[in-house]
């Protein structure tokens, strides 16, 4: 009793646990990539946000710069710098940068010709002004063929990584060419506000990346927001070992990196996310789910004790009942209190008796059954060969008055013998055999010779059988019947002589049979009910409706007889046999 209940406990639960464990694996493999999914989606989106921000800007300087080469002012002091008149020349800058400089990002404008004269009140000082042009930066641009250029993060005009973010400024230099020639004729220099700028990752970031970082063409921090957490990244960068998406170690820790370039300026942006921080959810939520799998599975064990026991306990009666039931004996009802599908059980247990009750009485009239056959069976063997021996005594007879016939010479009396003898073998044989066309022909030719000597010449029978019909197999006995009701009812109806044609020919895989007469004919209300009127029993003791039956069960409703007057007078019967192949 305890072993049935036990196992009962233990694969209750035993599938809890299992499901426990599926859904851990579920959250432990599908939750990861399905966050990591979701966060380099959500990063795309930002990134395209922050891109466009970026490159609005920078189209905005293009713009600005545009503007300032092909202002008059500032080309006729750049081309003559002894007609200095910085206060003039600031005024227009200032009147430029206010009028088409976006979002507050420019904060000053400053123009220098190619021998390095700056052309501003406070930068023309030689001591910033030589400072400003022998800056490595904008010496660096000098020597690159760039039409636009944005420093690193510093102080103009020394760059400098010193100071906080409100006083860090962006250097954007770019080249005054002539409008016709194309030659260079100077240098304008814009300076940006670092934190405008970049404002846009701010609006953008929604604490989703631990630290963004933006790099220039020289691999050089431009800018980060968030704290330092993976050192060497511009190396990373410049190698070219990172793509869309990697993970990478670092001192021993693990991080994810994504990144997006910037093509407009060269720059390059990567956001950082330490693993420890990305997989810290996923591995909480997988202790969670691990801590109530366990408390479920603790549940489900104390629970399911009871419930194995009223489970187990009218189960194992009804195996201690059946166990007890003797070789020899039908079992007895059983009745034991239960409840639920344990009643079902015992029902179907009580059912099962009965029924074995009623088919072992069932088995004992079947055998009663099948020795009364057997004795009937019997007693009609020895009926069976005891009706042969007036058969045979008939055959002996007609065989010596055969024989007698031939001595006196009567021909046709000898004629008729022998056609009345082969029938009788026939008819007192299996008529339910198959013989050739031709030797269904034959007995009827017998039948028709002992006609001839009842109605003499009062009949005509006529043969068109096709020659390649000879060997087809044909029920025996089926054309007697038809060509005996044609003659019989043509001959006691018709004064003049009755005409029967028989028509075998083969047609479709068919072997098509025709008997057709000149009688009187048959009504048609007769015809419709043919089947159930035309019970005429012929010479071989077998008429039209046994034929019919016959060919039905033989080869099918399709096959049976078709009876049709004839327009000139007398009817036509018809049917068809299908060939074996």
């Amino acid at each position: 009793m305890v072993g049935i209940r036990k196992r009962l406990v233990v694969t209750y639960s035993l599938f809890v646990a299992a499901i426990i464990i599926l859904i851990v694996s579920f959250v432990s493999i599908v939750f990861p990539r399905r966050f990591f999914y979701i966060a380099q989606n959500l990063f795309d989106q930002r990134a395209d946000i922050i891109a466009d921000d970026i490159n609005r800007k920078v189209e905005n300087l293009f713009g600005i710069g545009e503007i300032v080469r092909s202002d008059k002012v500032v080309i006729q002091q750049i081309l003559n710098p002894l007609s200095l008149d910085n206060e003039n020349l600031e005024e227009r800058l200032e009147a430029i940068n206010k009028t088409y400089s976006q979002d507050y990002l420019i904060s000053k404008l400053v123009v220098t010709n190619t021998q390095g004269t700056v052309f501003d009140p406070i930068y023309a000082n030689p001591l910033y002004s030589k400072s400003v042009w022998n800056s490595s930066v904008f010496q660096n641009y000098r020597n690159q063929d760039v039409l636009l250029r944005i420093s690193a993060p510093g102080l103009f005009p020394e760059s400098s990584n010193s100071g906080t973010s409100e006083n860090l400024i962006l250097t954007a230099y770019s080249q005054i060419l002539d409008k016709d020639t194309y030659q260079l004729k100077g240098y304008l220099i814009m300076l940006l506000r670092y934190s405008v700028f970049f404002d846009s990752i701010k609006r953008n970031n929604n604490e989703l990346f631990t630290s963004i970082k933006f790099f220039n063409s020289q691999y050089n921090e431009v800018y980060t927001y968030g704290p330092e957490i993976l050192e060497g990244l511009s190396g990373i960068i410049k190698s070219g070992a990172i793509s869309k998406t990697i993970r990478i170690k670092n001192s021993g820790k693990s991080y994810i990196i994504f990144y997006r370039s910037i093509p407009l300026i060269d720059w390059h942006m990567c956001a950082v996310i330490s693993s420890e921080i990305f997989y810290s959810e996923i591995t909480s939520l997988v202790f969670l789910v691990i801590l109530i799998g366990i408390a479920s599975s603790v549940i489900a064990f104390v629970v399911n004790m009871p419930i194995a026991k009223k489970i187990s306990t009218p189960i194992l009666a009804l195996a201690s009942q059946m166990s007890n039931l003797g070789v020899d004996e039908l079992p007895p009802l059983i009745e034991i209190p239960a409840q639920d599908e344990v009643v079902l059980l015992i029902e179907g247990y009580n059912a099962m008796v009965m029924k074995i009750k009623q088919q072992v009485d069932e088995l004992a009239l079947r055998q009663e059954t099948q020795r009364l056959a057997e004795v009937n069976a019997l007693k009609f063997e020895l009926d069976y060969l005891q009706a042969q021996i007036s058969p045979h005594f008939l055959h002996n007879t007609l065989n010596a008055l055969s024989y007698q016939a031939e001595v006196s010479g009567n021909s046709i009396l000898l004629e008729n013998i022998q056609s009345l003898n082969r029938l009788l073998r026939r008819t007192t044989h299996d008529v339910h055999k198959k013989i050739f066309v031709s030797e269904e022909i034959e007995l009827l030719r017998d039948f028709l010779t002992i006609q001839r000597l009842r109605f003499g010449n009062s009949f005509k029978f006529v043969e068109k059988v096709d020659p390649a019909a000879d060997d087809i197999l044909i029920p025996q006995l089926i054309l007697q019947p038809i060509v005996e009701n044609s003659l019989f009812h043509g001959v006691e109806t018709l004064s003049g002589q009755v005409e029967v044609v028989l028509t075998i020919r083969i047609c479709n895989n068919s072997l098509e049979i025709m008997v057709k007469d000149n009688g009187p004919g048959m009504e048609e209300s007769k015809i419709k009910e043919f089947k159930g009127n035309m019970s005429l029993r012929s010479f071989s003791g077998i008429g039209l409706s046994n034929v019919d039956q016959r060919l039905r069960l033989l080869y099918g409703k399709n096959h049976t007889l078709r009876i049709e007057n004839n327009q000139a007078g007398g009817v036509s019967i018809r049917f068809s046999i299908p060939l074996e192949q």
